[in-house]
């Protein structure tokens, strides 16, 4: 049911919206074109009819149909997630076309809001899996983080000892 809705949509989307953006002269709408921001909006309207239709049309398999919810949820925020990295690439694109970018690029700044994204995204459907809030998450990663530093504090100070020496003789090397 799902793949026939996508393949409506999207028929219905390059018929339409991809012909009327190909038709203007603005330059900046044939980049949700190429960085795919249409085609990701297609993926997330089934979604959202299924996430809607379903409990409708399994009303004597609860269990079934919440299990499956569950799925189309964690589908909808990896999807709005990829929405949201394609509008990013797209404003990096705009931007790129101007002359500004050549002094200030931005592509730094673009990649860590994607870091972000995806990071975020996986600890929101972490949280959403376990049943947990996302506070309990970050809390539980920042005590594994701390408790790891405590247990391996000598083998980091060693290792970072031994790149700050062969750096050190490296320097002296080329200097005598």
């Amino acid at each position: 049911m799902c793949i026939g809705i996508f393949i409506l949509i999207k028929l219905i989307l390059k018929k339409t919206v991809y012909k009327i953006i190909q038709r203007t002269t603005n330059q900046y709408d044939d980049l949700l074109i190429k960085n795919k921001v249409i085609g990701r909006i297609c993926l997330l309207i089934p979604a959202l009819i299924m996430g809607a239709l379903l409990p409708k049309v399994l009303p004597d398999f609860p269990d079934t149909a919440t299990f499956l919810m569950r799925f189309v949820t964690i589908f909808e925020m990896v999807i709005f997630t990829m929405i949201l990295i394609s509008i990013v690439t797209t404003l990096e694109d705009i931007y790129n076309t101007h002359e500004m970018s050549k002094l200030k690029p931005i592509t730094g700044l673009v990649q860590v809001i994607k870091i972000v994204l995806y990071v975020v995204t996986a600890l929101v459907v972490i949280a959403f899996i376990l049943g947990t809030k996302l506070s309990t998450i970050l809390v539980s990663l920042g005590t594994m983080s701390a408790v790891l530093m405590l247990v391996f504090q000598d083998t980091i100070k060693g290792f970072v000892g031994s790149i700050q020496r062969s750096r050190s003789e490296e320097r002296f090397s080329r200097n005598a």
